[in-house]
């Protein structure tokens, strides 16, 4: 896949929001505007589709806790977690048609990420493969108590409670593809001030510690 196609999303408190873009209808990445300031100018860029520059905002965003920062590991935590929302969704029999086009995006996403993964294995070393395995299984076992619910109706409430996967993630997959090992961009080096970057971040919110479900309001994504 080329970008990320949806703002993936489940309000469950695992993303903080990225208030440096808007996501627009089916997750159309779009610049925001009059939020990031350098030499005392405005950025307004006008191509969604500069890669170097997106990535950059992407890994300048905090993670969620717990969350591995090596591009692999987060990989591996992404397909994880995606699969457990696409397993959460076929427990719920039924699916609207805008619920099954989600899934159907969501599935494809999932297969992007695997194929990174699958991709850049033989790269990796015991230990890395290690960790994203650990990060996977951490994946899955955020997904067990919403699973566990005895009604469809419980399950759909946790189903329809959307929060956005870290932009980092698709920006992840595609290195790993690629092979990319250079760094990834700076903010100053595609021509975001920093600090004033910083500044329009809110507050950062803690991911839930209890393995029991919670809900939040939706959050925007990267």
């Amino acid at each position: 896949m080329t970008t990320t196609v949806f703002a993936f999303a489940m309000a469950l408190g695992l993303q903080q929001p990225a208030p440096a873009q808007q996501t627009g209808q089916q997750g159309a990445q779009q610049p925001a505007q009059d939020l990031i300031v350098t030499g005392g100018t405005t950025i307004r860029p006008d191509g969604s589709d500069d890669t170097r520059y997106r990535e950059a905002i992407a890994y300048a965003l905090p993670l969620p806790a717990g969350v591995p920062e090596d591009d692999y590991g987060l990989v591996s935590w992404c397909h994880g977690i995606v699969m457990g929302h696409v397993r959460l969704g076929e427990s719920l029999g039924t699916l609207s048609a805008d619920d099954q086009d989600f899934m159907r995006i969501a599935r494809l996403e999932a297969t992007d990420f695997a194929g990174a993964l699958a991709s850049a294995r033989g790269r990796q070393s015991p230990e890395s493969l290690a960790s994203a395995e650990a990060a996977s299984e951490r994946a899955r076992a955020f997904w067990a108590p919403y699973m566990a619910q005895e009604t469809a109706e419980e399950r759909r409430n946790t189903f329809d409670l959307f929060f956005g996967l870290p932009g980092r993630c698709e920006h992840a997959a595609r290195r790993l593809r690629r092979n990319i090992t250079t760094p990834p961009a700076t903010l100053a080096e595609v021509g975001i001030d920093e600090a004033a970057f910083r500044e329009s971040l809110p507050p950062q919110s803690s991911p839930p510690q209890s393995s029991q479900p919670q809900s939040s309001q939706p959050q925007s994504a990267e």
